[in-house]
């Protein structure tokens, strides 16, 4: 499941980012990515993505960004509706004075964030932010869970 959903992820990207030397709208293929995300595994998921301001990003930040949010959207899948049945995954992006801001949340039942990074998925959302400048923290809130990732505008 996870390797489809990443060449799934990419191949979405991808569409987003070929054909075109200009710069990335997020406010256009997160919100694709979402559906695209929904449209595989949603049968008891739903996939959200709220975009503040039309902002572009490099192809190379947009990649990172989209493939963040694609492994933080297949965690929950995995992690955080086991025994629900239904559930939520909600994405924001914004601009916080000198950063970007990603969040992405779920209201499923959450797990306790790692003291440190050591499964893959982590390890390659983590990656992915050092790509970026940025940093990515966890937080497991009552009950949901969330990723944050920030990175310099």
């Amino acid at each position: 499941m996870r390797c489809i959903t990443r060449l799934a992820s990419i191949c979405e990207l991808n569409e987003a980012l070929c054909g075109s030397e200009k710069d990335v709208s997020v406010a256009e293929f997160l919100p694709a990515l979402s559906r695209s995300i929904e449209q595989a595994f949603g049968d008891k998921v739903s996939f959200e993505a709220c975009v503040e301001d039309d902002v572009r990003l490099d192809h190379n930040r947009a990649r990172c960004l989209g493939l963040i949010y694609s492994e933080a959207a297949m965690n929950a899948l995995k992690h955080g509706f086991r025994g629900l049945p239904a559930g939520q995954v909600r994405a924001t992006f914004r601009r916080l004075k000198d950063h970007w801001e990603m969040v992405v949340e779920d209201n499923g039942v959450g797990f306790e964030p790692p003291a440190s990074v050591s499964g893959r998925g982590l390890g390659y959302m983590s990656e992915l932010a050092r790509q970026l400048a940025g940093e990515l923290g966890f937080e497991k809130l009552q009950p949901d869970f969330r990723v944050r990732l920030t990175f310099p505008a």
